[in-house]
């Protein structure tokens, strides 16, 4: 295909990259102290020098964190197509869908880590642009505006003068150091940091060895040494037989490598918010709420829209005037955009809204006629309408199949109003009453309700809303995807509460966990249920009419809600309680013979609660039995605490005047090793469900 206003350049070989020894980088010995000293010899007002300060960004990039949200950034432009509004000329608009276009944008956003960036174009034999470059950073001295020949000595080429402003662009202002200044002492740290926890772990992760040799034997040292050395690299002394007697004491191994991995995390953490801005988008240990969710997610696209726009000024004026026109471009008049992943033609458009019409989404005929540019029709005859409001004289083509439910309820309909009705309605109440959902305890430790967990929950309950209204999951049965869900995060709760995955677990602590991961599979097996058997009971109204998809969708996700997020939140809380008391237990029992006392502890704060506060202080031995009956945590989202005592007076009173500990406590949660005991609500099932319910639902009691 001919060129349409593409004109030939005269020269279309490297004028720059050719011309030039590439200065040699230097990794490895940075440190804060070299860092520091770097930064500021490339903020001289007087001879501002970068070479040193390119050597320390050199060092830090090869950090796999800080690759991996780097490139998130950069991703974020190079995925969005660039188009040219109005042009018609095929051939330069399939020569920015080469790859140089891709390497240009890729340059393009390191300038926002590596400061002033430079890039020369190479004209293809056809005069268009064929490839990129990147101008070595260490040959640059953009205060100078200057390309040195060695990387070192002020010869060179002035690339802000004569022919070279059509090849070379300067992409940032020339005393941009860019982000990795502010983000480099952070990686250096982390890498002092896990040199120093790779030096523990020689020192203290293996056990250390210990040779005696007799010292009348010649050469017995030696030969314990060699021994030694052949016996791998753990740690060892060798000492005479008799000599001393060699003592070790004990550090507190674990609290010393929870110091070293929760720096690491606090340093990823600042890299991360010093390129993305935030945190939660990239998965980060315990997730938060949907709602925080959603303010990370804004304050991310707020910055690739900035990094969007930045970009299309640079392609706009710089690039365009300097670049592409004076080499035969025809964009004189004619401005480049991004085109988003939502900008979606009006066709394509088109289909998906009437799809969201037909299923019978609440959208205002108003908002129709704007997306589409159409004038609203006020009074005037309607030839087709979309959508079912008002008097419909034309219905569309098809109607969308209608769903076949299963038969009217028996024993009456809903209450007319409540979102469940019935017994439905009952439960509700009974299960926010039992687990004081609302209260201000209850919204703490929101490790269950991650960003993950809400996307795959939202996919879920898609699914069983549409499998309730074609009758295909009907009460009684479960959804296996659901409980699969479900059961994880409870489990998750098991584990950080043990302090001990079941991966990592061995002899008594693995079957510690592997009942408790029955019980919580269990237990999640009957929450689907029930969830199940309500979703069904809202299909049909208080008359006993199948309701509008879209209402019964709302109240479907309203349960979801109670069920799913709100529930389960108190219900991960509890399990990260009890299982943390299972494990104190457990070791509890290990040490009972230089530790034989317990004493009860609460936090003693203002939200400790009245009937809590009885027990503070009190003071039994292991083996009494007031530890069966009133073993913290003893109601949900409870705070209360034991702790283990050599000595102490034991506490004398009447358990009775205690009173009885609330239904489903009152247990002793490391000899019952249970999370949900079998008086919970949730094991309750309709008579008729029964024998699913003894086989467990047909669901496995382990994943």
């Amino acid at each position: 295909m001919a060129k349409q206003g593409v004109k030939r350049a005269e020269e279309a070989t490297s004028i720059v990259i050719q011309d030039i020894t590439i200065g040699q980088v230097t990794r490895g010995n940075q440190t804060i102290q070299t860092w520091f000293q770097n930064i500021k010899s490339a903020e001289s007002s007087l001879n501002p020098n970068r070479r040193q300060l390119i050597n320390t960004y050199f060092d830090v990039s090869i950090d796999l964190h800080l690759r991996s949200v780097m490139d998130k950034r950069i991703r974020a432009v190079k995925t969005n197509p660039f188009e040219w509004v109005g042009l018609e000329n095929e051939v330069v608009m399939e020569n920015f869908k080469a790859p140089w276009f891709a390497e240009f944008l890729h340059r393009l956003q390191e300038r926002i880590f590596w400061g002033t960036t430079l890039v020369e174009f190479m004209l293809g034999s056809d005069g268009l642009i064929g490839d990129v470059q990147l101008v070595p950073r260490q040959n640059v001295k953009p205060e100078r505006g200057l390309i040195s020949k060695d990387g070192v000595s002020d010869a060179g080429i002035l690339y802000r003068e004569g022919i070279y402003v059509n090849y070379i662009l300067q992409i940032g202002r020339k005393n941009d150091l860019g982000l990795l200044a502010n983000i480099a002492p952070y990686v250096l740290m982390k890498r002092q940091n896990l040199a120093d926890f790779t030096r523990y772990n020689e020192m203290f992760g293996m056990p250390l060895r210990i040779y005696e040799y007799d010292p009348n034997k010649p050469q017995g040292r030696d030969e314990a040494k060699r021994s030694a050395e052949e016996y791998g690299s753990a740690a060892y002394i060798i000492v005479p037989k008799g000599f001393a007697d060699v003592r070790f004491e004990d550090s507190v191994k674990q609290s010393t490598a929870y110091a070293y991995d929760k720096l690491h995390e606090i340093l990823n953490n600042e890299i991360t918010i010093g390129v993305l801005g935030q945190l939660l988008t990239t998965g980060g240990e315990g997730g938060g709420s949907y709602e925080l969710g959603k303010v990370h997610k804004a304050v991310e696209e707020a910055i690739n829209l900035e990094d969007r726009l930045y970009a299309e000024y640079v392609i706009n004026y710089p690039m365009k005037h300097n670049i592409l026109v004076p080499h035969g471009y025809p964009l004189e008049g004619i401005h480049g955009k991004f085109k988003t992943a939502d900008e979606l033609n009006k066709e394509k458009k088109l289909v998906i809204w009437i799809q969201l019409l037909q299923s019978g989404a609440p959208i205002a005929e108003e908002d129709f006629y704007k997306e589409f540019g159409i004038e609203p029709p006020g009074q005037r005859p309607v030839v087709v309408r979309t959508g079912n409001s008002g008097n419909n004289t034309a219905p569309p083509e098809t109607d969308p199949p209608k769903p076949q439910p299963p038969a009217k309820p028996q024993g009456g309909s809903p209450a007319k109003g409540s979102p469940q009705g019935g017994a439905g309605a009952k439960k509700l109440a009974d299960l926010r009453a039992y687990y004081k959902l609302g209260s201000a305890a209850n919204k703490r430790g929101t490790g269950a309700i991650t960003l993950s967990y809400r996307n795959d929950l939202n996919e879920i309950i898609d699914d069983i809303i549409a499998r309730v209204r074609d009758g295909s999951l009907p009460p009684g049965d479960v959804d296996p995807a659901l409980w699969k869900l479900v059961s994880e995060q409870l489990f998750k709760g098991v584990e950080k509460g043990y302090n001990l995955t079941l991966a990592a677990a061995k002899g008594s602590d693995k079957l510690m966990l592997e009942t408790l991961l029955q019980n919580v599979y269990r237990f999640s097996g009957f929450k689907n249920y029930h969830f199940v058997l309500q979703a069904n009971a809202l299909l049909r109204n208080a008359e006993g009419n199948v309701k509008a998809f879209s209402e019964f969708r709302a109240d479907v996700l309203a349960l979801n809600k109670e069920y799913n997020v709100d529930f389960l939140r108190t219900e991960y809380n509890h399990a990260v309680a009890t299982s943390r008391m299972a494990g104190k237990w457990k070791r509890f029992k290990d040490d009972v013979a230089e530790l034989p006392l317990l004493q009860f502890e609460t936090v003693g704060d203002e939200r400790t609660r009245a009937a809590h506060q009885k027990f503070d202080g009190i003071i039994k031995p292991l083996t009494d039995p007031f530890w069966n009956k009133w073993l913290p945590p003893l109601d949900y989202n409870c705070r209360c605490t034991v702790r283990q005592l050599s000595d102490g007076e034991v506490s004398t009173l009447n358990v009775n005047e205690l009173g009885e500990p609330k239904p489903g406590f009152g247990i002793n949660w490391g000899e019952q090793q249970v999370i949900f005991p079998p008086t919970h609500p949730q094991f309750y099932v309709e008579p008729e469900h029964q024998q699913q319910a003894d086989n467990n639902f047909n669901l496995p009691l382990a994943p």
